[in-house]
């Protein structure tokens, strides 16, 4: 079992020439019918049986599809950057997960279906990279800003943190508003060792476990007080109700705090930040506690021992 509070794990070192990223977003362009067949033979699962040769191939030769395969090219070229961040993820991931596999990568492009940014299926993992061309792209003007700001290249590794994570952590039984900000507290959580790796030196490591901006994260905790506070003077803690998880958790343009002076400052998942500091001060607390252990502690008891007091 590996304890959580291991400062400096030593990774097992994987070589690099491991991470091969099969890229069918360069591959499905200007298709004829010899080449869509090889690609078909090559990639069988991406192409649905209801959609016929004619239409694969129309749509790689259509006017949008090539600019957004230019867009993905000018922004990843080759993809040896994305290679080395995904390198070092997997490095810690073997590293908390002993079990799991190295999967077969393959950036594709998905017409910026950003709800669908990231699949893992069985021993395949899809990165759909028009999804990651940067906050100010083009594609994405029409989009809500809450939501174009999370399109970023950096972010590709946080959103596979996030889909092993939750993967490994089942949603709480306890349908408390409690629980539900001690779920996402053990998300992030887990990101973080899964990220602590590659972001060992980086300047703004927080900011990409939680997918804030610079401002966001300072706002989070210069406010981290007076959110605690308001949670439980509000007595939303063991509140069953629905909506608080669309108020705190769920991305959008803001929390609602339905606090006029707080609600245009206050960045998305404010709920999701205090379960994350609720989570790190038990582990302080606790300092022998093992992942498993973490993962299947329940919430009130997480919070009983946590001593958190922000």
């Amino acid at each position: 079992m590996i304890n959580c509070t291991k400062q400096h794990p030593t990774f097992k070192e994987i070589d690099i020439n491991r991470i091969n990223i099969e890229r069918f977003d360069q591959d499905f362009q200007k298709l004829n019918l010899d080449r869509f067949q090889k690609l078909k033979k090559k990639y069988p699962s991406l192409f649905p049986k209801q959609k016929t040769t004619e239409f694969w191939i129309q749509k790689s030769n259509d006017s949008l599809q090539l600019e957004i395969v230019k867009a993905i090219q000018e922004q990843f070229k080759d993809g040896q950057k994305l290679k080395e961040q995904l390198h070092k993820f997997f490095e810690s991931l073997l590293y908390y997960e002993p079990k799991q596999k190295i999967p077969t990568i393959i950036s594709l492009s998905s017409d910026v279906d950003y709800k669908h940014r990231i699949l893992h299926a069985k021993d395949t993992l899809l990165i759909a990279l028009d999804n990651y061309l940067g906050t100010n792209h083009k594609f994405y003007q029409s989009m809500p800003v809450f939501i174009s700001k999370n399109l970023n290249p950096e972010y590709i590794t946080s959103d596979i943190a996030k889909h092993y994570a939750q993967q490994r952590i089942l949603l709480p039984k306890d349908r408390s508003f409690l629980a539900r900000v001690i779920y996402e507290g053990k998300i992030l959580y887990y990101k973080s060792l899964l990220l602590e790796h590659q972001l060992k030196d980086h300047p703004n490591k927080e900011n990409i476990i939680l997918k804030q901006d610079i401002e966001k994260t300072k706002w989070l905790k210069d406010n981290e007080v007076e959110i605690w506070r308001y949670f439980v003077t509000k007595k939303l803690l063991y509140s069953t109700d629905r909506n608080l998880s669309n108020r705190f958790l769920f991305p959008a343009p803001f929390s609602k705090f339905r606090l006029s002076e707080i609600d245009t400052q206050a960045p998305d998942r404010c709920g999701n930040y205090i379960g994350y500091q609720i989570i790190k001060s038990y582990i302080k607390q606790n300092p022998k506690t093992s992942l498993e252990q973490l993962l299947a502690t329940q919430a009130q008891a997480i919070l009983s021992k946590s001593a958190y007091q922000p």
